[in-house]
């Protein structure tokens, strides 16, 4: 017996071949080890890259302006990516020399920062890939507020972003 295909046929088989062909967990258009959207209250970075950016910013950066924690911190950055705050310090600082500062250096001492504005440590440290630094929500927890109110509260709060304050020679 000869089985002759209709076009129709055709549609369905190339269907269920094409189906039956695809990887049933498809690879991440990214090569960078993409993480999915999170926030920094879910633990971003690690003790040993805080600690690691507490040297980097003590080198480099406390000669020229305390770190920018708090309210001011939340004012500015709350609501935004850590790739926002990753280009910042890339094109800005340290103020005499900006865009020398290493990637990882950069990421260490956002973990720093992470950690001086009380964000929770976590077992991943921050990573240095574009699309992963997009991928994590800077928010801010006020103490006694929830963290999906936090953010919305320091902008209203802090409707001007406040610079980081910086000393005088």
């Amino acid at each position: 017996m000869r089985i002759v295909f209709r076009p129709l046929d055709w549609a369905a088989c190339s269907v269920i071949v094409g189906l039956s062909l695809t990887p049933a967990n498809p690879a991440r258009a990214q090569a960078t080890g993409a993480i999915d959207s999170t926030s920094t209250l879910t633990g971003v970075y690690t003790q040993e890259q805080a600690k690691r950016g507490k040297e980097v910013y003590l080198n480099l950066c406390k000669s020229c302006h305390l770190p920018s924690t708090g309210d001011s911190f939340a004012g500015r950055w709350g609501g935004k990516t850590l790739l926002d705050l990753f280009n910042y310090i890339y094109e800005a600082m340290p103020d005499n020399n900006p865009r020398s500062l290493d990637e990882t250096s950069e990421a260490d001492v956002i973990a720093y920062l992470m950690q001086a504005t009380g964000m929770p440590v976590g077992n991943r440290e921050i990573p240095i890939a574009a699309d992963s630094l997009k991928a994590i929500r800077i928010d801010v927890k006020k103490q006694g507020s929830s963290p999906e109110h936090s953010t919305a509260e320091a902008r209203r709060s802090h409707a001007d972003p406040v610079a980081p304050r910086r000393r005088s020679n």
